[in-house]
């Protein structure tokens, strides 16, 4: 039996401003049961936009499936999926304000929303991600897509950036970049900008920066016998364990136990 494929791949330095990361999962030729076609997402303050290249993809509570081409906009809580079928698919995620840069659009208006990616962009838009659907080997359509979408980028930013693979290093730069915005200085003023260029404020974000240093940590040392989760929390910046808990439960949808305990066994935590 032919097993499941499931990639993550970081941008050029070029991109590191725009692009987060990618990942990529092929289920074709495995048989999975209806449990391992599950697929859970966390909450998160990113946009996606997904290429389903083969099969389909229905969002809970969904009759039909999510288009061949979507975007969604930041996610305020988990996301489960199921694919019925074999699914090969592929999904980009955007800093929010980095993708408001490039499409012109109100990434508010998105939050909590998946859509076809048609009835957001202009042809030219469009046109330049469906490079993604070309007859051609998967490296070779990504390849493509991020040199074109590097045009699109150097013509849209104000200023080059560059920035490491951590959303705790986007939420440093993130909260200067509104303040230093050539528009009001007044805080009402930077905080509305940083609510409608990300779709969070900046509490919000700082949750999300501080779980990934959590998972970081925890996840690199889920193997010591002295796993201690409320020196994570400390160091993370949580008021206590229980805080902890509560923030993992809120974006992932499960407490720090299940998680540990279904990390290495479930395929729905493929990504």
């Amino acid at each position: 039996m032919q097993q499941t494929i499931s990639k993550l791949y970081l941008p050029t330095q070029q991109l590191s401003a725009c692009i987060f990361a990618s990942i990529y999962r092929d289920t074709r030729g495995c048989a999975l049961t209806d449990a391992q076609r599950i697929n859970r997402f966390p909450a998160s303050p990113l946009c996606t936009i997904t290429w389903v290249l083969d099969g389909d993809i229905f969002l809970t509570g969904d009759d039909a499936p999510i288009p061949k081409l979507s975007f969604s906009g930041p996610q305020s809580a988990p996301i489960l999926s199921y694919s019925p079928n074999a699914i090969q698919a592929l999904t980009i995620a955007f800093f929010p304000e980095s993708w408001q840069v490039l499409i012109g659009i109100d990434v508010l208006t998105y939050k909590d929303k998946t859509v076809a990616l048609s009835d957001m962009a202009t042809p030219q838009v469009l046109g330049l991600f469906e490079t993604m659907f070309q007859d051609m080997p998967l490296d070779d359509r990504r390849h493509a897509f991020e040199a074109a979408l590097l045009i699109k980028w150097k013509h849209s930013r104000t200023e080059p950036a560059y920035l490491s693979n951590t959303l705790q290093d986007w939420f440093q730069s993130v909260p200067i970049k509104t303040a230093t915005s050539e528009t009001g200085q007044g805080l009402r003023q930077i905080q509305r900008r940083l609510k409608n260029w990300t779709g969070q404020n900046k509490r919000e974000l700082a949750a999300y920066a501080r779980m990934e240093t959590v998972f970081i940590e925890w996840f690199s040392a889920r193997e010591n016998p002295n796993l201690k989760l409320a020196d994570f929390a400390f160091d993370a910046g949580f008021s206590d364990q229980s805080h902890m808990g509560r923030e993992v439960k809120r974006i992932v949808g499960l407490t720090p136990a299940e998680l540990n305990k279904l990390i290495e066994t479930d395929e729905s935590f493929w990504f």
